[in-house]
């Protein structure tokens, strides 16, 4: 039901607030793909405890927000979650985006859609690289 007001969403503070709440998200899944450098595994259960507690559902529910820059704030976030947290229906998800797309020129479509891309291509590339 709150989800479904989303798409009614065009209050300025609110956009700003999910913005902030997207970066959080980015910034504990960037130091938990980092955790071998760090050594602190506490990112890395944060990140886990953020895919058990449906991340991605509420990422892919925020992009129905009217606003270019909570959308491109979660491709950016599904960007770095770690692929091994994606699952199949997630993906889906992902390349479903670009089907969404109804005007590449229009607000920053064109930044959301670069950023789909890249995550297709880590998707690709995952077998490739070990390790990554």
């Amino acid at each position: 039901m709150i989800w479904e007001s989303l798409k009614k969403l065009e209050d300025d503070i609110a956009s700003e607030l999910f913005i902030s709440v997207i970066n959080l998200v980015i910034y504990f899944c960037t130091e938990a793909d980092n955790m071998d450098m760090t050594g602190n595994g506490i990112f890395d259960k944060i990140s886990e405890s953020l895919n058990d507690n449906g991340r991605e559902d509420a990422l892919f529910k925020s992009l129905a927000v009217n606003n270019d820059d909570v959308k491109l704030a979660v491709v950016k976030c599904l960007f770095v979650v770690p692929l091994d947290e994606l699952d199949i229906a997630e993906i889906r998800q992902i390349v479903a985006i670009v089907s969404s797309c109804k005007s590449i020129s229009s607000g920053k479509t064109e930044l959301v859609l670069s950023t789909v891309y890249w995550i297709c291509f880590k998707l690709a590339n995952e077998e490739v690289i070990p390790g990554e």
